[in-house]
């Protein structure tokens, strides 16, 4: 009988060994599953903060250098440099937007192209003090202008722009074509 009670006791051990060790590895498991997914959780957040500040980054980038692509219409950037010369209230309505600017050295020129209707181009003439009629130069600007599609020197030059000239020297030139409703602009300053 005393043998009996023995074994049972180095069976009941074992098994209750066999039970810890099975428990302990659970755990362990499942302990370095949590820790795995909380170092993912942590890459995603890290992740999440890098893209917000490099997102945050650029957009002030854009703001203080004021980039432009000016062989592709309506880019993120095109559209704040031209939010940022137009309000967004007084030309609701652009699209289809080019842009262009060089503020290297004393001077700087800055050309769009955009879309809008007859409204916008007078809220744009008043708010700019524009007035009809060609400027102190026949082609105004136009000579050192850059080569853009969007940019069609000989379609200018036959038409009448809207004119504010500066003291200083330079000044704002407005085209607009009635039929394509599309409006070329140049500031610039000599």
């Amino acid at each position: 009988m005393r043998s009996n009670g023995l074994l049972f006791i180095i069976l009941f051990a074992g098994v209750s060994c066999d039970y810890a060790a099975d428990k302990a590895h659970k755990v362990r498991r499942r302990a370095t599953s949590e820790a795995h997914d909380m170092k993912e959780r942590g890459k995603d957040e890290l992740k999440d903060l890098r893209d917000k500040a490099v997102k945050e980054l650029s957009s002030q980038a854009d703001w203080l250098y004021f980039t432009c692509h000016p062989y592709t219409a309506d880019t993120r950037r095109n559209r704040l440099r031209f939010h940022s010369c137009f309000d967004t209230l007084v030309v609701p309505d652009a699209k289809n937007i080019y842009c262009f600017n060089d503020y290297l050295g004393a001077d700087f020129t800055l050309m769009f192209s955009f879309n809008c209707d007859t409204a916008s181009l007078a809220r744009i003439i008043r708010r700019e003090g524009l007035v009809k009629g060609p400027g102190k130069f026949d082609s105004p600007g136009l000579e050192g202008s850059w080569d853009f599609v969007w940019w069609n020197k000989a379609q200018l030059d036959r038409m009448i722009p809207f004119v504010r000239e500066y003291e200083a020297g330079g000044g704002t030139y407005l085209w607009y074509d009635t039929l394509n409703q599309r409006a070329t602009y140049q500031q610039y300053s000599l």
